[in-house]
């Protein structure tokens, strides 16, 4: 009868044992999937999140660092925060970049006007001045799929307030110029040759190539080369040009090489990247 009762006893322990471990079994996992995405990030990324660069800049209501990392450059080093929503189903990319120059916190550039997803920061002396600018890619511009960058100027006292906003830049070090290049509808292309005077970028040359469609049949369309210059501050046509024998067609050898020679062909910039992560 002893034996019994011990018996019982032990199942009687082990069972409330069970429904106590099973209980609190439940209520750990309810308070995981009850935790909050944000509660959640925040725990992933206090290890690694660099805090100590946080008290110069502000996050936005409704956005959260998702991501933050250090990279080098030539001149300069930053401290690079990826910003988003919140709210996964919100859109909005951010980047607070903690610019250090000589060991010390130089600038902050905080940009809210991304919309790609890719960090791509590059690190130029784009205006010839002996100081590294920071350009930020912006993303794909149209169905053309331009890229568009931002060009933050570097200063004495930090960068230039007023960014410039350019597509498909490509760098000419040795004139010191800026080649861009865009299309304006399927039959109609425009090249601009910039140059930087003080801290503003003055197009000087512009080339527009385009289909100049005929309204009499069994004619040929045309094709149009139409190039201008700023001459103090005035566009004036240097040449137009129109021929039958073919889009962008132009019987001087000069000419054809100084619109679509070699160097409107390098990569847009991407031998300079600094930082280009998917995110």
């Amino acid at each position: 009868m002893k034996k019994k009762y011990i018996i019982f006893v032990w199942i009687f322990v082990i069972i409330i044992t069970g429904i106590l471990f099973a209980w609190w079994w439940t209520s750990e996992d309810a308070n995981s999937r009850t935790r909050t995405s944000e509660e959640r990030k925040s725990e992933a990324y206090s290890g690694w999140l660099k805090t100590e660069y946080l008290n110069y800049f502000e996050i936005e209501e409704g956005f959260h660092i998702i991501d933050n990392f250090r990279a080098s450059g030539a001149q300069l080093d930053f401290i690079i925060y990826d910003i988003q929503p919140i709210d996964e189903n919100e859109w909005g990319f951010h980047l607070a970049i903690v610019v250090i120059k000589d060991g010390e916190v130089f600038d902050v550039i905080y940009n809210r006007d991304r919309w790609s997803g890719n960090i791509n920061i590059l690190e130029i002396d784009v205006n010839f001045d002996g100081n590294m600018d920071v350009i930020i890619f912006m993303g794909y511009m149209g169905t053309q799929g331009a890229r568009t960058y931002e060009i933050h100027l570097q200063r004495d006292d930090g960068f230039s307030s007023d960014p410039i906003w350019i597509s498909n830049p490509i760098l000419d070090v040795e004139n010191q110029l800026i080649l861009t290049s865009h299309r304006n509808a399927a039959w109609s292309h425009s090249r601009f040759i910039y140059r930087f005077i003080g801290d503003e970028l003055i197009a000087v040359e512009h080339l527009l190539t385009e289909i100049v469609r005929s309204e009499e049949e069994e004619t040929s369309d045309q094709y149009l080369w139409y190039h201008t210059i700023l001459v103090d501050g005035e566009w004036q046509v240097r040449e137009s040009y129109v021929t039958t024998e073919g889009y962008g067609y132009h019987p001087d050898n000069y000419w054809r090489e100084y619109w679509s020679g070699d160097r409107w062909q390098q990569d847009s910039w991407g031998s300079y990247n600094l930082i280009n992560e998917a995110n």
